[in-house]
This record gives C-alpha cells, structure tokens and sequence, in this order.
C-alpha cells in the first residue's frame, strides 16, 4: 500500500489508534489530537515509552476517493502508522491481527 496515494481524513473528531509494545490490543482514540498529546514522548518522539516502542495508526482514504458513508469506509479506508518510535514504520500500513505494521517483502529481509 503507498502512502502517498492515501490522505488523512479530517473531521471534528478523527479517530485513530495507539499501541505499545506488550500490550493485548490496540487503544481506541475518539480524536487523535488526544492521541497525539497523551502517547508520544516530548521533546523526542523517537523515544520510547518505559523503553517500549509505540506506533499511532490513523484512518486514511484514497485521495481520488470522498468517504460518504460506512459503506465505503469499509471499502477503501486503511490505517497506516503516522507516528512511531520506529522511524522506518511511519507510513506503513497496519496490521490489527499481528499488532505491527506491514513491511514490504524487501524491507523484511533486511
């Protein structure tokens, strides 16, 4: 999936995810400012968080495509990482099941 094709979705409330290495599952954010200021470590948010890595995983559409309803939510939104300890994971699609992002075929052999 190429990030570049894909826009952030904005709203009053735009939702996304947090995870923390561990943990069971990821956290749902009603509105990602809230996300952003309660997650990533200042002044650096290459840091880690209790020495765990984090990542924030928001909605994204295709930018040739208007989201109208949850129908085509569920057709043509993805979740990428926006955020993470992982400099090389940001704009990396998101894995609910495995808890990581989706690495290419050759970013996973290295």
């Amino acid at each position: 999936m190429d990030f570049s094709n894909y826009r952030y979705i904005q709203g009053f409330c735009t939702p996304s995810y947090s995870y923390i290495e561990g943990d069971d599952s990821e956290t749902f954010w009603v509105d990602s400012q809230n996300c952003y200021m309660h997650i990533i470590p200042l002044p650096d948010h290459f840091s880690k968080i209790d020495g765990k890595d984090y990542w924030i995983i928001e909605p994204m559409a295709p930018k040739d495509i208007t989201i109208k309803d949850e129908k085509d939510w569920d057709l043509y939104v993805k979740y990428f990482v926006t955020c993470s300890s992982i400099e090389s994971d940001e704009s990396l699609e998101w894995d609910f099941k495995l808890h990581k992002p989706i690495k290419n075929e050759s970013e996973s052999n290295n």
